[in-house]
């Protein structure tokens, strides 16, 4: 019976058969009555109910505590706020939040807008902040493959790594330049003279200068042209020298300004008569064996950006004098003798050749290209073993680069690790190569998917291999990376990545026979629609049996465990089919290259499968051809 619009107020008066807590009923014309309660507990606080159960409610609540909530018609919260300022929408399975419309375009969309969304500052992907992004790791990788962060064991938590940026900060020691040199050691120069007469009548007017040269010696016999730079070149062969000093009236000091080369014995010195006439001085040479005759440049070395200086490691030689000239690409192209020097030795006191002890300066440190190794290590939970996957495999880094290794997100696993290391040109380790910064999430959640795995390690010649990567079973999954990774130097492979959806292309109206696992059929069996190689389920895409007999009337499925089903109970089995639908087909993925196939999300359906395909064609099959596979998401729910 209907009645009129109402309010009821019942306050706590402490009288028999009234309520401890007062409330407010409202009453429409429908009899249908809203409560307002005061609340019980000690927080004190507004409670709405409806019919059935608790609509809302306003509570002076501590932090975890909501203190405003609104509920479904089943008292689900919808909306809850704390008095923390953290707000949350739709906390539970099956409910959808929306903006800007009054449906819903697809019922497992979580969160629907229309009219455009702006969000500043909190969103991930490239040019973006991402501010839950909670750690970050610095380091200088050795050349060898070691973790350089391994994630706490702490279960039920997810890693998402955004970031791996890898720097080139190499620095080398270029190839230095090589040279030998000729000796003669039956060969020299003047080093002096002895004064065997002072002369007479010498005074100041006849001391000379190296630029008034008044002491000469013989020629030598020296036939040929000397290395560039070399005296010879300009035909001086003879000594040089000058009087340095008179003293009553004779000479008592000579200079030789250059030794000459080429003498074997020691040449006749002549001096200049003295100028105001007297007697002629005369002395004799002292000559020096072991002559330079020729330098040889015998590697030309790189990263040469001035001259370097060139010596020979000499227990008794003198006055040598080697110059270098140096390309633009930072190479020696010549060596210039330009003072043989004296006293140099084949076979010096230490036992040495001083032939072959000739130095030249190194060049100074270069930058150079370096290469880099990334590789996942997974730890699955419940076994010991792990699984390792290459996401970079010997990747160039020019000099003076820098490369993000990753274009999306991926995700690990508690107790996964990263491993990074520096390579040269030749794939080997190489310290002080590379500097690494890594950022990564955590997340309280396993709703995100990571895994890693390897196609074709033991596969021989010309063989192809598939496996099935990931099956949404329960949920759709959200799709956000998946990178190949061809570390191999054998050659190039071809991959496909494909998703194979279930679908029902017939059902069969059946009834159990006494064993569970065979099944009759009234009508009789099409078996151009029903074979042995058909799948077939009950309800669930997942929960798949082949079929491993087929009569006229009857099938029989093959299944570890039976059906719980009793004889004569009437059960409709779906015949299933698939669609197969390829992200990608013959991708040639180049060796030692990786691949991000993923530039945007993709969405892998209930009941669907990623599946990887690999072409192996090395060059020896007795050669591990390996393709790297490492694949990230999040299920929805």
């Amino acid at each position: 019976m209907s009645q009129f619009n109402n309010i009821k107020i019942t306050p706590n008066i402490g009288a028999t058969g009234v309520g401890t807590n007062p409330k407010i009923e409202f009453t429409g014309a429908g009899n249908s009555t809203i409560t307002l309660q005061v609340s019980s507990a000690s927080t004190g606080g507004l409670l709405f109910y409806g019919a059935n159960g608790e609509m809302l409610s306003l509570v002076d609540a501590p932090e975890t505590s909501p203190s405003f909530s609104v509920n479904d018609r089943y008292s689900i919260p919808i909306i809850e706020a704390y008095p923390s300022g953290n707000v949350f929408l739709s906390s539970y399975p099956g409910y959808q939040v929306g903006i800007g419309t009054t449906g819903f375009s697809q019922s497992n969309y979580k969160f629907e807008v229309y009219g455009g969304l702006k969000v500043d500052d909190i969103s991930s992907g490239s040019g973006k902040f991402n501010a839950n992004i909670s750690r970050s790791i610095a380091a200088s990788p050795t050349g060898v493959l070691t973790p350089i962060v391994t994630l706490p064991s702490t279960a039920n938590k997810r890693y998402i790594v955004h970031s791996i940026n890898v720097a080139n900060t190499a620095r080398r020691q270029p190839t230095g330049a090589g040279a030998t040199v000729a000796i003669n050691s039956l060969a020299g120069a003047v080093t002096s003279v002895n004064i065997t007469s002072a002369g007479t009548g010498y005074d100041v007017a006849d001391i000379g200068s190296p630029t008034n040269l008044n002491v000469s010696f013989a020629t030598t016999s020296f036939i040929g042209v000397g290395t560039v730079g070399d005296p010879a070149y300009a035909g001086i062969t003879s000594a040089l020298g000058y009087v340095t000093a008179v003293s009553g009236g004779g000479v008592t000091g000579i200079a030789v300004t250059y030794g000459g080369f080429g003498y074997t014995s020691a040449p006749v010195v002549t001096f200049r008569a003295p100028t105001a006439g007297g007697s002629t001085a005369t002395g004799t040479a002292v000559l020096t064996l072991g002559e330079v005759t020729a330098a040889y440049l015998n590697v030309s070395g790189e990263g040469y950006t001035t001259p370097p200086s060139v010596s020979i490691a000499s227990t008794s030689g003198i006055g040598v004098s080697i110059t270098a000239d140096v390309d633009s690409d930072g190479k020696i192209i010549r060596l210039n003798l330009l003072n043989r020097g004296y006293g140099y030795s084949k076979l010096n006191q230490y036992g040495n050749s001083e032939e072959n002890e000739v130095y030249i300066s190194q060049p100074g440190l270069a930058k150079t290209e370096v290469g880099v190794d990334v590789m996942y290590r997974r730890a699955p939970v419940g076994t010991a073993n792990t699984i390792d996957a290459y996401i970079a495999f010997d990747v160039p880094i020019p000099v003076g680069s820098v490369v993000e290794i990753l274009k999306q997100p991926s995700v690990l696993y508690p107790s996964d690790s990263i491993h990074i290391r520096g390579v040269d040109v030749y794939g080997s380790g190489l310290s002080n190569a590379v500097d690494v910064h890594i950022s990564l999430e955590e997340e309280n959640t396993t709703a995100f998917v990571g895994l890693s795995t390897a196609l074709g390690s033991t596969i021989g010649l010309g063989t192809n291999v598939s496996t099935t990567l990931l099956s949404a079973t329960t949920n759709p999954i959200l799709l956000q990376s998946l990178r190949l990774t061809n570390t191999e130097f054998v050659g190039d492979y071809d991959t496909s990545v494909r998703i194979v959806s279930d679908r029902t292309i017939a059902s069969l109206a059946s009834t159990a026979a006494a064993s569970a696992t065979t099944f009759f059929v009234a009508g009789g069996i099409n078996s151009t629609v029903v074979t042995t190689n058909s799948i077939v389920s009950i309800g669930t895409f997942i929960d798949r049996s082949p079929i491993t007999a087929i009569g006229s009337t009857s099938f029989t499925i093959s299944k570890t465990t039976p059906l719980s089903i009793a004889a004569g109970t009437g059960v409709t089995f779906f015949v299933l089919g698939y669609d197969s639908v390829y992200f990608a087909r013959n991708l040639m993925i180049p060796s030692y290259a990786s691949v991000e196939l993923f530039d945007n999300p993709k969405r892998l359906e209930r009941y669907s499968s990623l599946v990887v395909e690999c072409d192996v064609v090395g060059i020896d099959a007795n050669i591990a051809s390996t393709i790297d596979v490492d694949l990230s998401g999040k299920i929805i729910y």
